[in-house]
């Protein structure tokens, strides 16, 4: 739904456009609404904020140069991060509705039993499980070479660790590492970088590297969104770009253009581009 104000964007076409703009493209007619609407909307304006700074984080490891800059019209991003929580938004709601009198009406035993079953059942299963249904959490483990992992370094035969929401891996040139879930599994590979963005299925926020993915999942990047809903699935970021390669029927590539179903085997590319003297 588009949010108040000059905007007349959704959350996902600024997201788009925000993948436009970083990738040195984009709707330039769009900008002022696209402006409007990441002042109006936090998570928008964080989703383009970490993708800028994962960008440079990666381009800083690859050649020391400078940060990538901002997308034309973005708001500046202030040199250390705010502490404090923004103003909480002011309600839609005008006022506040009449309080509803509730009337207590007893009830026999029978009918409290069983009102009562469903939710013991939900909780005892709920604590020790179904049988013989153990539920994987997502979890990073390192296969070779050196992996950062929310800033802590770990090698192969460490145990795996624990994954959440927001989580950021790093690999070196010749590293591996695996991150699974209950539904499916990436491992990651070669100099680059990703973003846990949610889990079962995984959905990730690739920055550069070589990925395979084995079962769901939904890969987004500065150029597009790649979603794979069963299967493998080959991609990865190179010196020419983004290229995907699924090795199973059903995978997709959505950007501003609109949906492009792939074709099992092929190869598709798209122009990412990394090097702040590029950027537009």
């Amino acid at each position: 739904m588009p949010l108040r104000g000059d905007s007349t964007l959704d959350c996902k076409e600024a997201r788009e456009l925000t993948r436009g703009f970083l990738s040195g493209g984009g709707a330039l007619d769009r900008r002022a609404e696209w402006r409007a609407h990441l002042a109006a909307c936090r998570e928008c304006d964080e989703h383009y904020r970490d993708t800028v700074e994962m960008l440079s984080r990666l381009h800083r490891a690859r050649k020391g140069g400078p940060e990538i800059p901002s997308a034309p019209g973005a708001p500046a991003r202030p040199a250390q991060a705010q502490t404090e929580e923004p103003p909480a938004r002011r309600s839609l709601i005008a006022f506040s509705p009449p309080p509803t009198r509730v009337r207590w009406k007893p009830r026999k035993r029978g009918g409290w039993l069983a009102l009562a079953l469903p939710f013991v059942a939900l909780a005892v299963f709920g604590a020790i499980g179904l049988p013989g249904n153990e539920v994987r959490e997502a979890n990073a483990l390192a296969l070779y070479g050196a992996v950062e992992v929310d800033q802590h370094m770990i090698a192969p035969g460490d145990a795996a660790r624990a994954l959440v929401r927001g989580s950021q891996i790093v690999v070196a040139e010749k590293a591996r590492v695996r991150v699974q879930d209950e539904h499916s599994e990436l491992v990651l590979e070669g100099e680059g970088a990703l973003q846990c963005e949610s889990f079962r299925p995984l959905r990730v926020r690739l920055f550069g590297g070589h990925l395979e993915g084995h079962g769901a999942c939904t890969v987004s990047t500065a150029v597009g969104l790649v979603e794979c809903p069963s299967g493998v699935l080959e991609m990865g970021i190179d010196a020419e770009g983004l290229y995907v390669r699924p090795l199973a029927s059903g995978a997709s590539f959505r950007d501003a253009a609109g949906l492009r179903a792939l074709a099992p085997g092929e190869e598709f590319r798209a122009r990412l581009s990394l090097d702040p003297a590029t950027q537009h």
